[in-house]
């Protein structure tokens, strides 16, 4: 259809050359509106596609938190439990958990201090057994 236009307008035809490129225009526009439900589509399969991504790094809390949004979203005149409560709630489902950093931390630097004392030994021990041999050797 430009190259059309373009034909017309170097033979002195501007209007009918206008009325082509405004005609090319429309039937853009009718692409453009015949496109959208499957762009709409494209973008819901993306978002889905970035949520399940995100789950790989989601925790318990964000998941709760999550489900509250949406709780919300559906009714906004049910009240939302405060952070109190889901500090209790977290707190009732897992006891261990505000240590359990720290406690983790702590048992693997006594796993390693244990480690490392049983190499201090073990070549120890092969020290004196080799001079042991080596004494009984030379008599």
């Amino acid at each position: 259809m430009i190259k059309e236009a373009r034909a017309m307008a170097d033979s002195n035809k501007l209007d009918d050359a206008r009325d082509k490129l405004v005609e090319a225009q429309n039937s853009l526009e009718d692409v453009d509106d015949e496109s959208k439900p499957m762009i709409g589509d494209a973008e819901r399969f993306a978002q889905e596609v970035m949520w399940k991504a995100c789950d790989y790094f989601s925790t318990p809390r964000m998941d709760k938190y999550l489900e509250q949004a949406k709780s919300f979203d559906e009714d906004p005149s049910k009240p939302l439990p405060s952070v109190d409560d889901d500090v209790k709630e977290e707190l009732a489902a897992n006891p261990l958990a505000p240590i359990a950093g720290a406690l983790s931390f702590y048992i693997q630097s006594a796993i390693q201090s244990l480690q490392a004392i049983e190499k201090i030994i073990n070549r120890g021990i092969d020290h004196w057994l080799f001079l042991i041999c080596a004494c009984f050797t030379f008599r």
